[in-house]
Formats: C-alpha cells, structure tokens, sequence
C-alpha cells in the first residue's frame, strides 16, 4: 500500500513538472498593431488578455522575416546558417536537425500541429516528431482561417492525454488581406486579419479554461514576422530587415510565468525551442538559443550576447538582388547591404535616418562582424540545401502568396555577385507590379513593354523574366519567351521540372518541335511522371507524326485518375480514331470536368456525338465553343451545316453562316460560305428580302 502511494505522489509530482505545451506562431503579425502592444485599436483582445495573465516581451526578433525559415528555428533553435532552410519554397529541413517535436515526443508528449499556410506543408520538413500534422489549407487560397484551424486544434485536443504539445500556426493577416478583414468595424484590412486571428487564439484560451488545463499548460504565442505595409516602399515583407518586419509579438503565460511582468531586454525566436524543453523537464541540446526560464520567472531578462543575427536572402531568391544581413540589441542596429545602414532605434524607432559611420568604432565593429558571419556563410558563395520537391499546383500555391515569383528555380548566381541595393530595387518592383496591374486589365503589350524597361536595368530579375517570359507567351511571341525562359534557367539552373515545362511550350509554339521535345524530356528527367511534361510530350510527339510514340506515353498515364488536359485529350483522339466512342467521350468528359472552356475538348466531344447520331449534342458542344467568345470560321461552319443539314434548322443556321462570311480566311472559303447562307435563306424562304 505504501508503494502504491509512493508511486501515485511521485506520478502527480512528475505531472506536475511536466505542463502541457501549446506553441501558438502568429504569421506576418507586427507586435506594434496588437493590444497589448499599445496599439489603439481594438485588433487583440484576447492577446492582450494573455499578456495579463503572463509575461510580455518588448524587444522579440525573427532571425529572417520569412515563415518557413522562422519556424524552422523556432522548431530547431538554430539560425539560419545552421538549420540550411533560407526561403519558402527551395528548402527543407533536413532531417539532421532534432526537432522541438521529436524531443517532446520521446518524453511522452502527445504531439500534434495544426497549420494554416501553404508554406509550412508537411513536404517542407516540419512534421518530425508530430503525431498528427494537419495542413489542410484550401486549395484555392492557398491557406485556412484561424476559426478553422483553432477547431481543427480543439477537436485532436480532446482526444489525447497529457502532457500534450500542440503547435497552431495561423496565417490570416498574410497577404492578401481580405478586404471585409474581421472584428469590430473601422479597422483596416490587414488590421482585420489580426481580429480574426485574435479570435482563433480566443478559440483556444477559451478551451483551456472550460477542459481545466489552463493551470497547467504554458501557452506561446509568438510571431514569426511582421508587415511592411508599405514603410520604406517595401508593400510585404522579406525585402529589409526594419523593425516592422523583424521584431516580432512574444507572450507566455502559465505555470512558471510570472503574471503582468513585461520584459525589455531582447529575446530571439530560437529561445523558444530550449525555453519549452526546459519547462518539459528535459535537457536542451546546443543550439543557438537561450532558455527563457528565468525570465518567464522573475520578469526580468539580461541576454548572455544581446546583439541578434538577422538576415533575409529573399531579395536574391526572388529577385536577384543582394541579400540583406543585420545585427541588433533592440536599441542598435548594423545592417550589411551594398550600402549600409546603421540606425539608432531609440531616438528613430522608423529607421529614417541612416545613421552609417565607418568611423563609429560600433559599426566598424558590428559590421565587422556581419562580415565574418557572412564569409563563413556556405550558401554565399553559392551552395544550396536540399530543395523541396514541389507540385506544379504547390508552385502556383506558393506563387499566390508572393514567393517564387521568378519560378521555382535556385540560383546559379552566387550571391556574393548579386550586387543591386534592395533600397535600389524596390523602385524596380513598383515597375513590376505597375506591369502586374495593367496585365490584369487586359492591357498585356503594356505590361510586356514596362517588364522589359525593368529588364534593361536589372536584366538578371527572375521575377522580371518570369511574369516577361509568361506575358510573350500570352502574346503569342513564342521565340522571345523561349529566350526569356532559357536565360532564367542558364542564370538558375537547379531549374524545376515546371520551368522546362513552360520552355517546352514556349518553343513549341516557335516551331522548334525537337527542341520543345527535348525540354520536355528535361522536365520529366527532373520529375519522372510529371503529368504536364508528359501531356506536352505526347503533343509534340503527334505533330511529328510519332504516333506510336505519343500512344504509349498517352497509355501508360491515362490510367491514373490524371486532370492534366493533354494527356486526356489526346487519350480520347485516340479512342475516336479506334472508333471506341464510349472511351473518347469518357476522356472528352474528364477534360471538360478539368477545364470546361477546352475548345479542343468541345470540338472533339461535338465530333463524337455526331459519329453517334446524336445531332442535338454535338450542336450543343459547338454552341459552348462559340459562347466562350470570338468563333473561328470552321466551328461557325460546322455548327451551320448541322444545323441545315442534320437538325433540319435553317433559321439558326443562317446567323452562322452569315458570320462566317464576315470572316472567312480566303476568298474560295467566302464563297463556300456564301453558298450555304444562300441555301438556309432559301429553306427559310428570306431570299431576296
């Protein structure tokens, strides 16, 4: 009986050390628009009631202002240069580094991860260790709401035991903002995604209390990153290192914490991953954070080295310019651009005033050190970590949210010779989007010609080549896209399967068939099965008269549950030369569910239902075609003559006949028109009126 009680106080005694953990990462969230920040609206009430009942850092930063190599430290306690992941979308995580989750997984905890953005996705390396890892965004934005993912959360919480860690990341105030945002009225857009987030958070705070587990859960809630919102020209985030998108939110409250304490000296993101081993009870290994225990305890923090690395190359991946790297105390900061910056934030929290000396023994002294940081820095002079393998889907994900902008390629470039100012550059990015603006509205030769008077100054831009390459495409201007491409992967040539894929389309429609073939090859190389690449192989290899060829590429791939449109579409012109009408107008129907303006697709359908006898269909088939705007004179010829011919309607198949005058390609064709306008008015007895 003693023993018995023995080990349930020594249970209870170890419960108690061991608090449940919820890790709360606060995407793209400037501190200074929360609450408890001092912000004057009302965007964070429930982050605010949070701070009351904990401890507030004033002086938090990300190491990099980009999510997933944010997370990645926080996950790893390591810096950049050490964990490998530089940017969303090229990297991920290695699976060298030990993780927050694999650690606490050991010790028992019930793991489980709750994300909302399309750049934290399980392929990027951050699942280790979690038992349940939920990334299930919307496939049309790109990311899930807080409600959502704060349910999600809640409905896993309740089905494990404790001790658990749950992470939930929420990703509302990312751009776009939505344009209603949320909370209370008067608040701007991004402000407004703060509100919803707010009330995510609420979501879970307010479980914690109703279940009982607010005693003896330690919350986190923590940002990743801030928001330019347009503070020097920059409209996001990742470009500079300013305050507004390297400090960052830092609240804890829970067992250990002491409550209402507000703490100034500088805290880092790579603390929180020893800041939770330690209060799991566990040993951190080395990393280059600093527990917070002590400070979480008594409310008062002084930093063994307060002056924290800070670096971003987003300027280089995304648009070939000189990455950015920084140190700061929170008073102070040093940052190493082509020119630097040295700024006082006390007397100039907006970092209006470059302040650089080399003569200030503080700057020569931080900038020395930047300097030496940075020479030992492998990705410098041009090595890469591993590259995240991505879908055509994931690169068009990423691309929605602002990434990969010049596609999903790792530069050749080194970037020790990328040498254009991002202060410089971001004159050149309000270039690009004027482009990007009058592309929208239709105007596509304008934005062609302004993405070009970019290129002439800043010739080495992905982003530039990219949207260039894309746009002459839409031009129809097949051969200079196809240069355009071809340069991006000659300067970038750890190129994507997608990249080869738009190169191969691009010389296609030059006439350069061999060669589109061979960049679709490069592709598939790249990616062995990558529907698109093999869609576009079995294109070109019939109109070189390989069909054989094209027929087995088409057979081995039609069997999966494929969407990609050539590969369907030529699946069923197969079929309809074997005359296996049911399998065509099965392939012809899986296209048009895919893409319902397929013209090809329609044309191909209407000729099946034809072959069939069915009359009526293939009219329908035709009348979609013509619907999406602008007919050709071959489909107003046929639909005519099955009006007249088959349908025994002359009164619809005048009108056809009619346009088709109006367009006809020669004079022998105007002719062919003319005389079946002629016999319709006949049948309809308008001759002559």
């Amino acid at each position: 009986m003693r023993s018995l009680l023995l080990v349930l106080l020594l249970a209870a005694a170890a419960s108690a050390d061991r608090p449940n953990l919820l890790l709360v990462t606060l995407d793209t969230t400037r501190a200074d628009h929360l609450t408890p920040y001092g912000y004057p609206l009302p965007t964070s009430p429930n982050l605010e009631a949070l701070a009351k009942r904990g401890t507030l850092f004033r002086s938090a930063y990300t190491p990099v202002p980009i999510t997933l190599p944010a997370h990645a430290s926080i996950m790893t306690g390591l810096l950049p240069v050490r964990h490998g992941v530089r940017h969303n979308g090229f990297f991920s995580l290695g699976r060298e580094h030990p993780v927050l989750a694999e650690r606490l997984a050991a010790a028992g905890y019930a793991t489980g991860a709750f994300v909302s953005g399309a750049v934290l996705k399980r392929s990027f390396g951050l699942d280790r260790g979690f038992g349940r890892y939920d990334d299930a965004v919307d496939a049309r934005t790109r990311e899930r709401p807080a409600g959502a993912t704060a349910g999600a959360a809640i409905a896993w919480l309740k089905t494990v035991r404790p001790p658990f860690f749950a992470w939930v990341h929420f990703f509302d105030p990312h751009n776009p903002y939505e344009p209603s945002g949320g909370g209370p009225p008067g608040l701007s857009p991004y402000d407004g995604e703060i509100a919803r987030m707010d009330a995510g958070v609420g979501m879970l705070l307010a479980w914690l209390r109703e279940s009982g587990r607010e005693a003896d859960t330690l919350v986190v809630a923590a940002g990743d990153h801030g928001e330019m919102l347009g503070e020097h020209d920059e409209p996001f985030h990742g470009i500079f290192l300013y305050e507004a998108s390297v400090r960052v939110p830092l609240i804890a409250a829970g067992p250990g914490v002491r409550t209402g304490a507000e703490v100034e000296g500088p805290a880092a993101l790579m603390d929180l991953f020893p800041t939770l081993l330690e209060a799991a009870g566990l040993v951190p290994p080395p990393s280059d954070g600093t527990g917070l225990k002590e400070a979480l305890a008594k409310g008062l923090w002084r930093r063994p080295d307060p002056w924290l690395p800070l670096e971003s190359y987003y300027p280089f991946f995304e648009y070939g310019w000189a990455p950015v790297f920084g140190l700061t105390n929170g008073e102070k900061k040093a940052v190493r651009a082509p020119r630097r910056e040295f700024y006082d934030l006390r007397t100039d929290p907006r970092e209006e005033r470059n302040r650089f000396d080399p003569a200030s023994p503080l700057a020569a002294a931080l900038l020395k050190r930047i300097e030496a940081a940075v020479a030992a820095d492998p990705l410098w002079t041009g090595g890469i970590a591993t590259r995240a393998p991505l879908s055509e889907e994931e690169v068009k994900g990423l691309q929605a949210l602002g990434y990969l902008q010049g596609g999903s390629v790792a530069p050749r470039l080194s970037p020790s010779a990328a040498s254009l100012d991002p202060k410089d550059g971001v004159v050149l990015l309000k270039r690009i989007e004027e482009a990007q603006e009058v592309y929208q509205k239709g105007n596509i030769a304008g934005a062609r010609d302004r993405l070009l008077a970019v290129l002439e100054s800043n010739p080495d831009n992905p982003f530039a080549l990219g949207r260039a390459g894309g746009i002459l495409l839409d031009l129809g201007y097949h051969g200079d896209a196809a240069a355009f491409i071809r340069k991006a992967i000659a300067l970038y040539p750890a190129a994507s399967e997608m990249d080869y894929l738009y190169l191969s389309r691009a010389l296609f429609g030059a006439g350069r068939k061999e060669a589109a073939l061979k960049a679709a090859e490069e592709s598939l190389v790249r990616s062995p099965g990558f529907e698109p690449a093999l869609g576009m192989r079995a294109h070109i290899l019939f109109s070189l008269g390989r069909a054989e060829e094209a027929e087995k590429v088409v057979a081995a791939s039609v069997a999966t549950d494929t969407t990609d449109q050539n590969l369907l579409y030529y699946a069923g012109c197969l079929a309809l030369g074997r005359r296996d009408y049911p399998a065509a107008r099965g392939y012809f129907h899986r296209l048009l569910a895919v893409t319902p303006g397929h013209r090809q697709g329609l044309h191909q359908m209407a000729a099946v239902a034809a072959e069939e006898g069915k009359f009526e269909d293939a009219a329908r088939y035709l009348e979609r075609v013509i619907q999406l705007g602008t007919p050709d004179y071959a489909t107003l010829m046929q639909l005519g003559a099955l009006y007249l011919s088959r349908l025994d309607k002359p009164d619809k198949a005048e009108p056809m006949f009619r346009r088709a005058v109006s367009i006809a390609p020669n004079s022998g064709e105007r002719l062919r028109a003319s005389a079946l306008l002629q016999e319709a008015r006949e049948k309809t007895g308008t001759l002559g009126k």
